[in-house]
């Protein structure tokens, strides 16, 4: 549970993390009083198991859809981590996400996301006016930061000036940070220097690249991204949220054929697994860019 706990830390509000632990615990007692496991001794066929218990009680009524969601939300990002680790393998992970979809209820948001269309994003910024409204959009599309990641970025992580300009990404993860460097072409360039003239002219009394629309003398947090992306899917009629646009950056620059591990790379995964979980990449992807790619190569 310690190391569990220090997996989703990073990723989630103290709110929302403590729901999930109490979806994880539940199933821990599931392990110890059925099965006589811990956690991390968990399977594929204990999931099963567990799945098939809840369905069980979900037709008897005395258990709620969301708590199936949040046992289910839970499950699999114990079962990532443990993929992550190496400790559970990729076939089983694929198999544990099976048998989670099948549960009545227990359908994971994160599973269902879907890149932007061009339709989509035409009506975006069309019918947004609003400059900050936009320039929130144009990052999220064009380096797909995660939400924390909008709040923490500064104006001496944009390095405009070099030689080869780049955006520096800095990320916490436990004690430990990350840091990623997103080479910058001349347009995205150009757009930055325009929101730094723009922010310049508000005189603001920090150093964050976005300041919090309802109190410009302090930067953005966690909850004003959140409100502000519902804002722009009232405006614009699509479901908008930093994420999406994170997800609409990796496969974008999948389709664009740009190999997975650079991908991995500016994505800022640990592992290269994890992105090809995170853009839902079939195998026969694989096999049509490895037949586009190397027949130059092979003849």
């Amino acid at each position: 549970m310690r190391r569990y706990d220090g997996y989703i830390t990073y990723r989630l509000a103290s709110s929302t993390r403590d729901v999930r632990l109490y979806g994880l615990l539940k199933f821990h007692e599931f392990l110890q009083q059925k099965l006589g496991k811990s956690i991390e001794q968990m399977g594929r066929l204990d999931v099963e198991s567990y799945m098939t218990e809840l369905a069980l009680r979900k037709k008897r009524e005395d258990f709620s859809q969301a708590s199936i969601k949040r046992v289910t939300i839970s499950i699999r990002m114990y079962a990532q981590w443990l993929a992550d680790e190496e400790i559970l393998d990729s076939k089983e992970f694929y198999k544990i996400e099976r048998d989670l979809k099948q549960i009545p209820g227990g359908d994971i948001g994160e599973d269902n996301r879907e890149a932007l269309s061009d339709e989509e994003e035409k009506q975006i910024f069309r019918k947004l006016v609003d400059v900050y409204l936009q320039m929130l959009v144009w990052t999220g599309e064009n380096f797909g930061p995660r939400r924390k990641e909008y709040y923490s970025l500064r104006i001496r992580h944009l390095e405009l000036d070099r030689k080869e300009p780049r955006l520096k990404i800095e990320r916490s993860k436990g004690r430990k940070k990350k840091t990623r460097y997103i080479p910058l072409f001349p347009g995205q360039v150009n757009q930055w220097r325009k929101w730094l003239a723009y922010r310049a002219s508000l005189n603001l009394p920090h150093d964050f690249v976005f300041y919090n629309p309802k109190n410009p003398s302090i930067g953005l947090t966690s909850n004003s991204i959140g409100y502000l992306f519902s804002k722009i899917s009232k405006i614009t009629g699509i479901n908008l949220y930093a994420h999406r646009l994170r997800y609409t950056y990796a496969v974008r620059l999948w389709e664009h054929n740009v190999d997975i591990y650079t991908i991995s790379w500016l994505l800022g995964h640990s592992k290269v697994e994890t992105t090809i979980r995170y853009l839902k990449v079939p195998e026969r992807n694989f096999r049509q860019k490895f037949m586009q790619s190397a027949k130059g190569l092979f003849y």
